[in-house]
């Protein structure tokens, strides 16, 4: 009644023709606007209802359903992969605040298209931006988020359309400006309406109930990650915590005496761990002199060459599960109970670990940290500095790395992909910015690019080796010009 007495009062109906015309004149063009501008509210939080009500409100119910519901679905997207990357510590301090989104979680880890589509049609406890970022904490692919997202809010999208389309033809109707031409239209668009708030009421409800009783069969004990493994006597000599995972840590190293320490003190609170294999490629620096005295871990001397070196590691392993670790990056705390819940989905042999530097500047560092990241869950491929893991049957079967001076670890991860199932965990492995910091963040993130091009393209890895300049201690080649 407010609303009608306002629009009764005030000269609404010039403002609406006045302002539907201006953006009609625009033809195809206003509607590509006001895309644009859905998007953009969408991952600035605006409400989705009243996004679809506008388009509703300026191109009428069929044409506002046609614009809003791929621009909803593609902010959706945006908002749940800036989730994943950007975004992820504010979202999940924002999270914290609905204790209901683990049950979520734990349900979508195993059914993430059914849930997400149940929550796309019932109107949930969480608001709308918050779901689209909060979900790309969650472990649902992003084919059936996308998919989920579409067909779960196209009800929705369809009411609010014929909601701001009715708004405007109310308040045309209150200045005795006929909406349309025709005696039946009226009926046809007010009958239309009706109908459809009593199909979306009917799906809310029916999908309440199933998505609360999809909630309850996800107890805590279903959530497949475990807080510390069991001890294995077979291999308490090594120094590590061992586990019912037999996780086989596998370090190349080549004149790293000034990393390596580190690296392997970070590894001594991770439970799960049957054995460190650091394998030496001939370090003139020191650090087989100090592996020595290092009686935690397995040391093996091998041909220079990551390739060479991991497939040495890799032969000597007698652990289930490899992992591939550089000697300047440092595995977060919870990595063994993550890859134990990888690990435990069926499918998956393999993964790698998101990333973080280890330093805080430059602060353009985190335009690179975010690439990487988006990169990896976009296309699920990975680097050798993202601890690659997999396991040692798929290894074996697979093949090992190829003798390349670069590249050797993507390849790898190629066919480990055609043996099933490469995740990317959502813990980031910490790695040093030395190359960046020393060679300049943009140069060497360009070098990178177009190296990782010609690879692509079949130029020959001997070659763009001749343009990757090495940082480590008497290793330092300059790039050819």
């Amino acid at each position: 009644m407010v609303l009608a007495a306002t629009a009764y009062l005030l000269p609404l109906a010039n403002w609406t023709l006045g302002f539907v015309h201006w953006v009609q004149s625009f033809g195809a063009i206003g509607a590509l606007i006001y895309s644009v501008a859905y998007v953009t509210g969408t991952v600035l939080f605006f409400p989705g209802a009243v996004l679809t009500a506008g388009a509703g409100f300026l191109f009428g119910p069929f044409w506002g359903t046609v614009i809003a519901s791929p621009a909803s679905v593609f902010g959706a997207t945006i908002a749940f992969l800036l989730g994943r990357s950007f975004a992820r510590g504010w979202i999940e301090k924002r999270i914290s605040r609905y204790p209901r989104f683990g049950a979520i979680d734990r349900g979508v880890e195993k059914q993430g298209f059914k849930l997400v589509l149940l929550m796309r049609l019932h109107p949930l406890f969480i608001p709308f931006g918050i779901l689209n970022y909060s979900l790309g904490l969650t472990r649902v692919r992003l084919r059936d988020y996308v998919l989920a997202s579409w067909i779960g809010m196209l009800p929705a999208t369809i009411l609010y359309a014929y909601l701001g389309s009715a708004a405007r033809n109310l308040t045309l109707l209150l200045h005795g400006k006929a909406p349309g031409a025709g005696p039946w239209q009226p009926v046809l668009f007010w009958g239309g309406l009706v109908a459809t708030v009593i199909i979306v009421f009917l799906i809310t409800r029916i999908t309440r109930q199933a998505f609360e009783r999809q909630l309850d069969a996800e107890p805590e004990k279903a959530h497949p990650i475990r807080t510390q493994c069991e001890p294995d006597n077979g291999s308490a000599g090594r120094g590590f915590l061992a586990g019912a995972m037999k996780l086989s840590i596998i370090i190349p190293v080549l004149n790293e005496r000034e990393c390596l320490p580190t690296t392997l003190s970070a590894l001594q609170g991770q439970p799960c761990i049957h054995e460190v294999i650091v394998v030496d490629g001939g370090s003139t620096d020191g650090t087989r002199d100090w592996l020595r005295h290092q009686s935690s871990v397995h040391v093996i001397d091998s041909a220079s060459g990551r390739g060479n070196q991991m497939n040495a590691g890799a032969e000597a392993a007698t652990g289930d599960t490899l992992l591939f670790l550089h000697a300047d990056c440092f595995l977060p705390h919870d990595a063994a109970e993550r890859l134990q819940g990888a690990l435990s989905v069926g499918g998956v042999v393999g993964g790698c670990f998101r990333v973080r530097f280890a330093e805080a500047h430059p602060r353009s560092l985190r335009v690179v940290v975010a690439g990487i990241n988006m990169r990896t869950i976009l296309f699920r491929s990975a680097t050798g500095d993202q601890a690659i893991f997999v396991r040692h049957s798929i290894f074996e079967s697979v093949g090992s790395f190829q003798n390349w001076p670069l590249f050797e670890d993507i390849d790898l991860v190629r066919r480990i992909k055609r043996a099933g199932k490469f995740v990317a965990l959502r813990s980031p492995v910490t790695l040093s910015a030395r190359r960046y910091i020393r060679h300049g963040v943009w140069r060497t993130t360009f070098l990178m690019f177009f190296l990782r091009l010609g690879f692509w393209a079949g130029v020959p890895v001997v070659k763009l080796k001749r343009w990757f300049v090495d940082v480590r201690p008497h290793l330092k080649t300059s790039p050819r010009h």
